[in-house]
């Protein structure tokens, strides 16, 4: 099965070649898929120059519309997306890509107790993704970790059906496709 990696950007020009540059030496023969959300940076270039297919939203549409964006153009077997802040690491994606493989949504968590956390996050970042995820579990009986972590992989079948579906354009994605 090949892979459909989707990192929706905005304004990543400080850290998109480092993302990319371990996604391409850890999937060197998967699609990769920048959509770059409106930046006013030098994010698509960057991205074009490492090899990997750019879409360009003119304006800042928001990060559920930009994974929507790349979904849409996607062609893997398993289709997902990525972080441009590497909040996960390879060898993980490559979990979560493969436990997509078998048929199910796969998600990663931040939560789950083998995790490091490297880069801290603020205080009031920490608390609201927190309260979105109890919000999610509570209202939609999702027992799922950590909702809001930003590696998702899906069966093309579930995720061409997903965007399709998609009524939200930020970063509440993550709730809604689950």
């Amino acid at each position: 099965m090949n892979f459909s990696i989707v990192i929706p950007s905005y304004n990543e020009e400080k850290r998109i070649n480092k993302t990319l540059g371990k996604l391409l030496r850890g999937f060197n023969r998967e699609e990769i898929i920048v959509v770059d959300d409106g930046s006013t940076d030098k994010t698509s270039e960057i991205a074009r120059d490492l090899g990997v297919s750019v879409i360009r939203h003119e304006k800042n549409m928001g990060k559920g519309r930009a994974i929507v964006t790349g979904f849409l153009e996607a062609n893997g077997d398993i289709i997902g997306f990525v972080d441009a802040d590497e909040s996960v690491s390879i060898g993980d994606i490559k979990k979560v890509f493969g436990q997509a493989e078998k048929g199910v949504v796969a998600v990663a968590s931040r939560r789950h107790p083998s995790s490091k956390i490297l880069v801290k996050r603020p205080l009031i970042r920490s608390l609201s993704s927190r309260l979105f995820n109890l919000f999610v579990k509570i209202f939609f009986g999702l027992d799922i970790g950590d909702t809001q972590c930003g590696c998702k992989a899906f069966p093309k079948t579930v995720a061409k059906k997903l965007v399709r579906e998609v009524k939200c354009n930020g970063f509440e994605i993550d709730g809604e496709v689950l």
